[in-house]
């Protein structure tokens, strides 16, 4: 009886704490969402509208690189333009987009930290970062420069993901794709984020082929270099 008493306890624990993560994740969003609500429709930044801009002449058939300048990779004029199209536009649905891309950069985040802190703490980590991350002149709820943090998000999900299953070869390598096609997205996003990440990655393939965690080190690299310049050399085709 004692111990189906104890089981009973740590079953009820486990989804105590499960319905704190979920709780705590919906808050961040509430809280995400109401923090951008006090100043969404009420500013227009001094770097807003010029991707709108170049929307335009892409819509008159103009090709970037060689009948206007772009300053950045072309990912991020295919992010905008996608975003703009969608938006059908309108600057505060346009806005709206931006910050679904906000919350899933957070909520991401909050998932990742969870794993190690409590619910409460990774909530409040992760809402001061939103709030840290908007606190500049030229925030608008999105731009290439989240488009980078969102990216960086993503490839932090699929490098814990390749570790939780490092000992299962077919999740683990499936995990090293998705991580090169994401550093593939980074190199077309702006090449000093595809920079810092490689160092980062470094480091992390050098600590595991020291303490032996991964004993196909070079192959996990080969196939995240490789799916990297795939979908480098495969957005270099359709553009063409």
């Amino acid at each position: 009886m004692n111990c189906l008493n104890l089981r009973s306890i740590v079953k009820k624990g486990d989804l105590s704490l499960k319905k704190k993560k979920v709780f705590f994740g919906i808050l961040l969003a509430l809280f995400v969402i109401l923090y951008n609500f006090i100043w969404i429709d009420k500013t227009f930044t001094m770097s807003e509208g010029w991707a709108q801009f170049y929307n335009g002449l892409l819509d008159q058939g103009k090709i970037p690189y060689r009948d206007f300048y772009f300053h950045l990779p072309p990912l991020n004029l295919l992010n905008d333009y996608i975003i703009w199209k969608l938006s059908f536009g309108y600057f505060i649905i346009y806005r709206m987009w931006r910050l679904a891309e906000r919350i899933l950069i957070v909520e991401i985040m909050y998932y990742l930290l969870i794993k190690k802190v409590k619910p409460s703490i990774a909530f409040v980590g992760c809402f001061m970062g939103a709030v840290f991350g908007s606190a500049t002149v030229f925030d608008l709820g999105g731009d290439y420069n989240q488009l980078q943090q969102l990216l960086i998000a993503l490839i932090a999900y699929t490098l814990i993901k390749y570790i939780e299953n490092i000992k299962i070869p077919k999740k683990k390598y499936g995990w090293c794709i998705a991580t090169g096609i994401i550093g593939g997205l980074m190199f077309l996003t702006k090449q000093p984020l595809v920079l810092a990440s490689l160092v980062c990655f470094g480091i992390m393939m050098v600590f595991l082929w020291i303490l032996k965690i991964d004993k196909n080190i070079f192959r996990t690299i080969f196939f995240c270099g490789f799916r990297s310049i795939y979908t480098v050399m495969y957005s270099r085709s359709i553009s063409y």
